[in-house]
């Protein structure tokens, strides 16, 4: 919906489970975790650009690339190239969580 005018901009097919939503900056791309899957849309059109199946996503955080953490490790996917196999970034131990991009963009912090 935009906010100005209260219209309705653009509307996807239903997914089940939604848990995460995340815009990018500039508003060109918006990115929802459901329990299985990671889709990645265009944000003007509302067309999925890529659709993966991708279980245990505890977050995501858009800057010039998506962040994902899910279960013990943390993956950036190219947000140029959604389709494009996502780089592992870290794994360990643990559960990781809350994953936010440096104001520069050359870190992440989970």
């Amino acid at each position: 919906m935009y906010a100005a005018t209260g219209s309705l901009l653009w509307r996807s097919a239903p997914y089940p489970r939604p848990r995460l939503l995340a815009w990018s900056s500039d508003g060109s791309r918006l990115a929802l975790a459901t329990a299985d899957k990671l889709i990645v849309f265009d944000g003007r059109s509302g067309r999925p650009l890529s659709v993966r199946f991708l279980r245990g996503v505890t977050d995501i955080a858009f800057a010039q690339d998506l962040a994902v953490a899910r279960e013990r490790e943390v993956l950036v996917v190219d947000a140029e190239r959604p389709r494009a196999r996502p780089q592992r970034v870290f794994a360990g131990a643990g559960s990781f969580a809350d994953v936010s991009w440096s104001p520069d963009r050359r870190w992440l912090l989970v």
